[in-house]
């Protein structure tokens, strides 16, 4: 809904203007005969930049949409008009990480890097890709480069993707310290409310697990098995038995057929602490 700006806000935004204008006048006066640089545009790109960028929204479309091959003659295309398009060996990657094709997902997610060495969110997805497919110790200087490169809205993302790739491994007190950083930036952030809980639960920490999961049921609800299946252990590590069975009863009734329940029916769980 639009509000009415009260007279006094119209009067502050009217000296606000006149001051910008004053400013701006000083500015003129003090800096004539040098011209600033106007801030680089889509319309700055060159030719081949503007049509292979073209063709790589097509493709990327095509890959959402699972159609992976059509998807590659787009990025042949696009690569074809700008070789040294990164972001086209990124997509390309990623299709092919999808396809189960590593080899030349990672050769690709390496030309990617080469031609944009700068961007942050390439150097992630080798990063997550490496993580992916079991050679954590591989993702680690990728994902400090990406750190390295990030802005604060990216980094989030990296501390995420480098706490559950340390939980791979079970460096469990890395992984909390990288999730706390995630936790800290984006506290209303699912994944790293989950994985953080999953860490200290397996950092014996469990009332702050347990502090963790109230968050996700109060903000989300129980949206899975695998949450409940974690808030059952916790809850059994806690001795709160109560709690526990009704965690049970919720997951029998909404989850049946989950490996979870499989689990908690054939006894697949840690002998309780208290």
């Amino acid at each position: 809904m639009i509000k009415r700006l009260s007279s006094i806000h119209i009067s502050l935004l009217a000296a606000a203007a006149a001051t910008l204008i004053g400013l701006a006048g000083c500015a003129g006066s003090t800096s004539r005969g040098r011209e600033l640089p106007e801030l680089r545009t889509s319309t700055d790109q060159s030719v081949p930049e503007r049509r292979a960028r073209l063709r790589l929204d097509l493709a990327s479309a095509y890959f959402e949409n699972g159609q992976n091959q059509i998807a590659l003659d787009e990025i042949k295309i696009a690569l074809g008009i700008y070789p040294q398009f990164g972001q086209a060996f990124n997509l390309r990657a990623l299709i092919y990480a999808a396809m189960g094709y590593y080899e030349l997902a990672e050769k690709n997610f390496m030309l990617a890097t080469k031609f944009n060495p700068k961007d942050a969110n390439l150097w992630h997805n080798q990063a997550w890709f490496y993580c992916q497919t079991n050679r954590p110790q591989e993702a680690q200087p990728f994902f400090e480069k990406a750190l390295q490169l990030s802005t604060s809205a990216e980094s989030t993302k990296t501390w995420l993707g480098y706490g559950i790739c340390r939980a791979k491994v079970s460096d469990w007190s890395s992984a909390e310290s990288w999730l706390l950083k995630a936790y800290k930036r984006d506290p209303r952030n699912l994944l790293v409310l989950t994985n953080l809980a999953e860490v200290r639960y397996e950092l014996l920490k469990y009332d702050l697990a347990n502090q963790l999961l109230t968050e996700i049921k109060d903000n989300f609800g129980w949206r899975d098995a695998k949450l409940l299946w974690l808030a059952w252990r916790i809850q059994q590590k806690l001795g709160r038995i109560e709690v526990a069975k009704a965690i049970e009863l919720e997951l029998s009734k909404n989850f049946p057929q989950s490996s979870e329940w499989g689990l908690l029916k054939q006894g697949g769980f840690d002998v309780p602490t208290k």
